[in-house]
């Protein structure tokens, strides 16, 4: 068959490149398929580039990666649904459709009904998607293939989907490193999938599924075999990962292989300041050529912090930070303030809290985007937040009773912005890259 794969991603918040589309891609041309694959992500004029591409061939199937519903931003949401909608139209005068990607597996009946692609194929597809090809290439009207969503009649059926982890790397041949390189971005590395907390506002454990793990040594060839073939030593890497120190035994394995690999890079990542985080992981990650972490702590305060299913307690977010700071780790929270337990008085005591550390950076946001699959979505509907017929795939935002967002506003605004609280930060973090080169 031959096929157009389209990166349908616009939102340039991290300038992430299209891993999953890259497995797929690559899993196709295995199987014996012709692939050619548009990237919309750097275009001016996303839509005219799209025409241009389904015009350049006679295509047996046009595939788009869906990446996101929405900025998940409750000051300024932006929802990309419509767009969605419009390029799989555009397509559709074209050739057969078929969906994927983040925001499909997030709402996958809604958002296949809304775009009204021909097909569906959520979850983990490198595995999946030579199949679903075989099958359509058979003409196939009904289907076995894991996360197909298919229509019979007026009916839409789904498979459930590939949940299983990722087999290999991101296949950088099948994208424009150099115009990714023109942006103050990482490359992705991926180190597993899914996620096996189960925190109310987050759907990864239904979505992702559990923890895939992949093999810290599978990981440190791929940053030989990418610093060998793509040049990509001495780069800046971002560990795909929703919680890296989880499981902690296998994370500092991962570290110890990179370390071993004699590949020079520099990374960041997502750590979550769970009970078990101790000193050893964080001297391995200093060792390893970590610049910077990031996670997403959320509450400052064990009432919210236990009503949103955290997997810590404030006291583990003190001694994380501590373990940071004395081990020179440089570390990003985020906030998401005002979900399930939230107060006027848990939030002023969660900032008084913040007061005590030294983060190089602070992302403090609030409002939770209610998601289709997250457990959040019952209490939204149970006080009124969400209608019990909404499809959530335009963006909806919890807010705990009692809590204003003009004040909320007033009060996060008067800590530290998402941008280098000082030079010094900023030097530490530039003496981190410069490690690269010496």
């Amino acid at each position: 068959m031959n096929l157009l794969l389209v990166y349908a991603n616009t939102h340039t918040l991290l300038w992430p490149q299209p891993a999953g589309l890259s497995f797929v891609a690559r899993a196709a041309r295995e199987a014996g398929h012709t692939v050619h694959v548009v990237d919309l992500m750097f275009e001016k004029d996303p839509d005219a580039v799209l025409a241009a591409a389904l015009g350049s061939g006679t295509w047996d199937l046009v595939g788009l990666s869906l990446r996101n519903l929405d900025n998940a931003e409750m000051r300024k949401p932006i929802s990309f649904v419509e767009d969605h909608v419009r390029r799989v139209s555009m397509a559709m005068r074209v050739a057969p459709t078929v969906i994927g990607g983040p925001a499909l597996t997030a709402a996958p009946e809604a958002l296949y009904r809304r775009t009204g692609a021909t097909w569906a194929l959520a979850g983990h597809a490198e595995r999946s998607f030579p199949r679903f090809l075989e099958e359509v290439a058979a003409g196939a009207t009904s289907f076995t293939t894991p996360g197909v969503l298919w229509r019979e009649g007026e009916a839409i059926r789904v498979n459930p989907p590939d949940l299983a982890g990722h087999d290999a790397g991101i296949d950088w041949s099948v994208i424009d490193r150099k115009r990714y390189a023109r942006t103050f971005m990482a490359y992705g590395l991926v180190t597993k999938s899914g996620c096996d907390h189960r925190c109310t506002f987050c759907d990864a454990r239904t979505t992702d599924g559990p923890f895939a793990c992949r093999e810290p040594e599978a990981i440190a060839e791929d940053l030989v075999r990418e610093a060998r073939d793509y040049r990509l030593n001495r780069r800046e890497y971002f560990f795909t990962d929703a919680c890296f120190n989880q499981p902690l035994d296998w994370a500092k394995r991962v570290l110890e292989a990179i370390a071993r690999s004699g590949v020079k890079i520099a990374f960041s990542c997502v750590v979550e300041p769970t009970p078990d985080l101790d000193a050893e992981f964080c001297r391995l990650m200093r060792r390893a050529g970590n610049t910077m972490i990031t996670g997403l702590v959320g509450a400052l305060h064990d009432d919210p912090l236990s009503a949103q299913g955290r997997p810590f307690r404030l006291d583990d977010v003190a001694h994380a930070f501590e373990r940071f700071e004395n081990a020179g780790v440089l570390y990003m929270p985020q906030f998401m303030f005002g979900g399930p337990g939230e107060t006027p008085e848990t939030v002023s005591s969660g900032l008084a809290f913040l007061a005590r550390f030294k983060p190089i950076m602070v992302y403090p946001m609030y409002g939770v985007r209610v998601y289709p699959q997250a457990a959040l979505r019952a209490r939204a509907v149970a006080e009124g937040q969400v209608s019990p017929d909404d499809d959530l795939l335009d963006p909806r935002f919890y807010l705990a009773p009692g809590l204003d967002p003009a004040w909320l506003e007033a009060r996060l605004g008067r800590v530290k912005a998402p941008f280098w609280s000082s030079m010094w930060d900023w030097t530490r973090y530039m003496a981190r890259m410069a490690r690269l080169w010496v």
